[in-house]
Parts: structure tokens; C-alpha cells; sequence
């Protein structure tokens, strides 16, 4: 009876976070029309939520989180409206990234067209306290989070090597949600 109670209470409380989470009724073609939202909308919604479960290192200023595009894509848009129309969000700067200048940022989301050089941004921001997302990375995804379209269903897939080597630490709670950890 309690072992069943505790499963009810785990199960209900996936569900809360994933709610949370996506900020969305579902996530799929329908609902992106419904809504007004696309799905670069909701890849925004994905990169500002997985901010409340990333613990960042000690020495990391999280008072205003920068991030940091990789590459041409809709996302950059997408953050700054959403960004616009939130409050909880006044701390944040989107940028897209020059990657010759010293710019610090705390999450930086590695588009399609970047991804083959997602080994290169681990290299340079390795230990420094980056969450980097990649944006439907393929094979070997070196990303601590890559997001993903699935059946028009917004996922995502966190190595946690990937999060340990840049010097993060991703909640559990996140973890439970994604389609697979490494």
C-alpha cells in the first residue's frame, strides 16, 4: 500500500514538473497552431525552463544569465519574445555568439547547422559552468542537453558527461523527464 502511494506521488509529481516544464498543453503540430506557437517557440520555453534545474558552479554570476546562440536560427528570435513577455526573465541577455570574442555565458544552444563543432565549444568552455544545448544533434552527441523532434513532440536527451566535463550539475528531476540519460 505504501510502495503504491509513493509511485502515485512520484507519478503526479513527473507530471507537475513536466507541466512546469513545458509550459504547454502538448507539444505537437496542432498545438503549435493552436496556440500561436512554433516549434522554435518552444525550444525557447525548453532553453529558459532547464535554467531552474541547472546548479551552476559556486563562481558562476547567475544574477543575469547570458545566452549565447551558436549559428543562424529562429531560437534567437524566439528567446527575445519570450523573454519580452515574461517577467521572471529580466535577467537574461540573448545573443547571438561571436566566437572570437570573450563573451561569458552561462548556456549556450548550438544550432543544426553548428553542430559538428560542438566538440570545439566543449573544448573552449570546459569547466567553465556552460550548459551547452545542441539543437537535434544526430549521433554521439556531445551536448549535456540536445533537444529533439520526435512525432512532432518536443524532447529532449541529457549526457551527463557531457554536463559534468563543462562543469554543471543537471537536477534529477530534469533527468527523469528526458527521453534518455546518459
Amino acid at each position: 500500500m505504501i510502495n503504491r502511494f509513493r509511485h502515485i506521488r512520484l507519478s503526479l509529481g513527473r507530471i507537475l514538473l513536466l507541466i512546469a516544464l513545458l509550459m504547454a498543453p502538448t507539444i505537437n503540430s496542432k498545438s503549435f497552431a493552436d496556440n500561436d506557437l512554433t516549434e522554435n517557440d518552444i525550444k525557447a520555453l525548453f532553453i529558459l525552463n532547464f535554467i531552474k534545474y541547472v546548479n551552476w558552479p559556486p563562481d558562476v554570476d547567475k544574477s543575469a544569465i547570458r545566452i549565447g546562440i551558436a549559428g543562424d536560427s529562429p531560437v534567437l528570435e524566439s528567446l527575445l519574445k519570450v523573454i519580452r513577455n515574461r517577467r521572471e526573465n529580466k535577467n537574461i541577455k540573448v545573443e547571438k555568439m561571436d566566437p572570437n570574442a570573450g563573451t561569458i555565458y552561462q548556456i549556450i544552444f548550438v544550432t543544426a547547422e553548428e553542430s559538428g563543432k560542438i566538440m570545439r565549444w566543449n573544448r573552449k568552455y570546459a569547466g567553465k559552468g556552460v550548459l551547452i544545448i545542441s539543437d537535434g544533434c544526430k549521433s554521439n552527441c556531445a551536448a549535456a542537453i540536445n533537444l529533439l523532434n520526435i512525432d512532432n513532440k518536443m524532447r529532449f536527451e541529457i549526457n551527463t558527461f557531457a554536463a559534468q566535463a563543462c562543469g554543471i550539475k543537471i537536477s534529477t528531476r530534469l533527468m527523469e523527464l528526458a527521453t534518455s540519460v546518459e
